[in-house]
C-alpha cells in the first residue's frame, strides 16, 4: 500500500474509533433507562467504565493524530484494563456485591471468583484469552508501554549504521521512528478492545433492560 493511500486508511480507521464515543453514551443511556431508571452497584461500575472508555478513545485518536504514539499506545493498555476489570462482573456469582466491593475500593485482583480464584490480572487475561485469543500478546505488548522497557529506546532509534558502527536517534514530543504500519496496528488493537469492552457493556444493559431484577439483587446469567 502507497503512503497516500496509508495515510487515508489511517484517517477512516480513527473516524471509525471516534464514532465510538457516541456509541459509549448510546449505551450508557440504554442502561439507565433500563428496568424502570433503577440504579444498581453494577450500573455505577458500568459509569465509570463507560466514562473511562469514551476519555481514553477520544485521546488515543488525539495522539494518533498528533503522532505521540508512546502516549497512544500507553492508552491501548489502559483500555484492555478497562475491558478486563469489567469482565470480572460475569466470573462471580453476585456481581452487585463484587461492584459494591470495587466501588468502596477493594482491588480487584483481591476479590475471589465464584471458582476461589482471585482475580489477578494474570488470570483474567488467562479467562479472557479463551473469548479473545489475541488479547494474551496484546496485554503483554502494551504492558511495555507503561512502564518504562526497552521500547521506550528504540522507539527513538531512526538509522541503524553497520559500516560506521552508529545509530541515529531522535527525541522529542511526537514519534519519527514509528511507521505508519504500526500505527495501524495499534489503532486497530485500540478497536477490538473497544468493541469488546462495549461488547460488555451492552450485556449488562440487555440483562438489566430484560430481566427486571430491581426487587433484589438476584444471581442471574449475565449476557454478553
Amino acid at each position: 500500500m502507497d503512503k497516500t493511500k496509508q495515510e487515508h486508511s489511517l484517517t477512516e480507521k480513527i473516524e471509525q474509533l471516534r464514532h465510538h464515543v457516541n456509541s459509549y453514551k448510546e449505551l450508557w443511556l440504554m442502561t439507565a433507562k433500563a428496568d424502570g431508571g433503577a440504579i444498581f452497584p453494577v450500573d455505577m461500575l458500568s459509569t465509570a467504565v463507560t466514562h473511562r472508555a469514551m476519555c481514553l478513545v477520544s485521546g488515543f485518536c488525539d495522539l494518533i493524530e498528533r503522532k505521540n504514539f508512546i502516549c497512544a499506545a500507553a492508552l491501548v493498555r489502559l483500555m484492555l484494563d478497562n475491558l478486563l476489570r469489567f469482565y470480572a462482573v460475569w466470573l462471580v456469582d453476585n456481581p452487585h456485591d463484587f461492584a459494591t466491593e470495587f466501588l468502596k475500593g477493594k482491588e480487584i485482583r483481591k476479590i475471589k471468583d465464584r471458582n476461589g480464584n482471585k482475580m489477578t490480572d494474570k488470570y483474567l487475561v488467562d479467562q479472557l484469552s479463551k473469548e479473545y485469543p489475541w488479547l494474551s500478546n496484546t496485554y503483554r505488548e502494551t504492558s511495555g508501554y507503561i512502564h518504562l522497557s526497552s521500547k521506550h529506546y528504540f522507539n527513538t532509534v531512526r538509522e541503524v549504521h553497520d559500516k560506521e558502527r552508529s545509530i541515529t536517534t531522535a527525541i522529542g514530543p511526537f514519534d519519527t521512528s514509528i511507521t505508519n504500519e504500526v500505527r495501524e496496528e495499534a489503532i486497530d488493537a485500540m478497536l477490538e478492545i473497544s468493541n469488546a469492552v462495549m461488547r460488555y457493556l451492552y450485556g449488562w444493559a440487555h440483562t438489566k433492560k430484560t430481566k427486571a431484577i430491581s426487587t433484589k439483587y438476584g444471581q442471574e446469567h449475565y449476557e454478553k
